[in-house]
């Protein structure tokens, strides 16, 4: 892999998000908004199996913070890392 200096600018943020999750995961380095961005994904992808389908506002074991996540990703520019995390939750509706 190239050196993150070599990185286009959209490379660099992918890597970043992709440490993120990867740190969530383990339970074990720094704590970071990507980071936290990378765990609600894994929140909703449960919810979601649990459901047979998308969590909406009202369903029992949904945050509120959890539907407005799933809202603004539908509407919000992302990096590639996050559409294919977005991608992988089950029942996405949106094929981008």
């Amino acid at each position: 892999m190239k050196d993150t200096s070599e990185l286009a600018a959209e490379e660099r943020v992918c890597v970043a998000f992709y440490e993120a999750w990867r740190f969530d995961l383990e339970g074990g380095g720094p704590w970071s908004q990507a980071r936290s961005w990378c765990r609600t994904p894994r929140k909703v992808a449960v919810a979601a199996r649990v459901l047979g389908r998308m969590p909406m506002r009202g369903d029992p074991g949904v945050s509120f913070s959890q539907v407005r996540w799933i809202e603004r990703q539908r509407r919000e520019p992302l990096n590639a890392f996050q559409r294919a995390r977005v991608e992988a939750i089950p029942y996405w509706p949106d094929p981008w």
